[in-house]
């Protein structure tokens, strides 16, 4: 089923099929939404990226086709693996300036 089907599927079933309560464009704005949620709540498709270390580089930019990092390995170690979230608010917590 391609999205446009499923749009007009879900406009018939909400009784619009001439998009007049619900234009086109948000039900698409809904179905694309609504996907990402999906993926985050499942976390699937899962997929593996190769990403080149550098020995004086300490942080690297997530690869654009995935959506979060959940394990990192190092010649079959696995290191720790720290969001954006968690560093800014380790960095809040250091001792600078004293």
């Amino acid at each position: 089923m391609t999205a446009l089907e499923l749009i007009q599927r879900v406009s018939r079933r909400l009784g619009d099929d001439t998009f007049q309560r619900w234009r086109r464009e948000e039900l698409i704005d809904f179905l694309n939404e609504s996907q990402l949620e999906f993926i985050k709540e499942t976390r699937y498709p899962k997929d593996i990226a190769l990403v080149p270390m550098t020995v004086d580089v300490a942080v690297y930019d997530k690869p654009a086709n995935l959506m979060e990092i959940t394990n990192c390995y190092y010649r079959g170690e696995e290191l720790n693996v720290i969001t954006e979230e968690e560093m800014s608010r380790s960095v809040e917590r250091l001792p600078f300036g004293t």
